[in-house]
């Protein structure tokens, strides 16, 4: 099952804290290679890396991904 990620959430949290990408993964201890692949749909997405992006954007995990 393919999960669709609203990259747009992610990239609108981004701008609105004015965080790089960097700054982002490291918030979300996640890598700037698997931050580059979601928003770039590129792979497939792991729950427990979404739960953590949700967890740190203050949403849930219903609300970033389709699954």
């Amino acid at each position: 099952m393919k999960i669709i990620v609203r990259t747009e959430l992610i990239n609108q949290f981004m701008q609105k804290y004015r965080l790089t990408k960097a700054g982002f993964c490291k918030m979300c201890k996640i890598g700037t290679k698997t931050l580059n692949d979601i928003l770039l749909d590129r792979a497939e997405v792991k729950v427990t890396v979404l739960f953590k992006i949700a967890q740190v954007m203050g949403i849930s995990l219903q609300d970033l991904a389709v699954m």
